[in-house]
């Protein structure tokens, strides 16, 4: 392969988006401070941005929305099943 073919197939995969997680459903598992369990387990979020005046108590499920680059969340607010 010729060496501008390479450097444009390089130049074209930076550009691959990468994954964000948007919406996301959390399990409170501390209080204070306030500590949100997401993806099965896998992470835990101890840092954020929530309403001021928002309680939370451990076992609260949470919508958060996660930054473009996945590194801040946000909490929405608490949520339900009502599915069953």
């Amino acid at each position: 392969m010729k060496d501008w073919a390479i450097k444009m197939a390089s130049e074209i995969k930076k550009r691959d988006n990468k994954s964000v997680l948007g919406f996301i459903i959390g399990t409170v598992v501390s209080e204070k401070p306030l500590k949100i369990s997401i993806l099965n387990g896998q992470v835990i979020v101890d840092s954020g941005y929530k309403f001021q005046n928002a309680t939370f108590e451990v076992g609260d499920s949470v919508v958060l929305i996660a930054s473009g680059d996945n590194q801040s969340f946000f909490v929405a607010g608490k949520c339900e099943n009502f599915c069953g």
